[in-house]
């Protein structure tokens, strides 16, 4: 999380600390992070909820990599009959490839078209 977002060097800085991802102030002390997070459960890892948010306590969960994998900036949800998934997920849902729907998102369809259309 430090490297990430300070080390200039890190091999994944660029898409931290290069974007203007920090560590809130509290949690540069290991002690205090500790404190606001705890022990992570079995499997899981730190995720920030608002990616584009800091590392801190309102931000930041353990969460397992099927649920960090939903919550990146490549991801694009949909929201169709008043639920929001991501477009893998609605593509599962209705029994279709992931592929299927990511060929008629680059093709230029909306979202919401791209998931509806038989």
């Amino acid at each position: 999380m430090m490297q990430r977002c300070y080390k200039t060097y890190a091999p994944n800085y660029k898409w931290y600390g290069g974007r203007g991802i920090y560590v809130a102030k509290r949690w540069h002390s290991f002690e205090k992070f500790y404190a606001d997070m705890g022990e992570p459960p079995y499997g899981h890892t730190l995720d920030r909820k608002r990616t584009n948010g800091p590392y801190s306590k309102k931000n930041c969960r353990w969460a397992t990599r099927a649920i960090q994998a939903r919550n990146t900036r490549r991801n694009v949800h949909v929201t169709h009959n008043g639920r929001t998934l991501t477009v893998t997920d609605w593509a599962r849902e209705l029994n279709r490839s992931p592929d299927f729907v990511a060929k008629r998102l680059r093709r230029g369809w909306t979202p919401e078209r791209a998931i509806t259309t038989a």
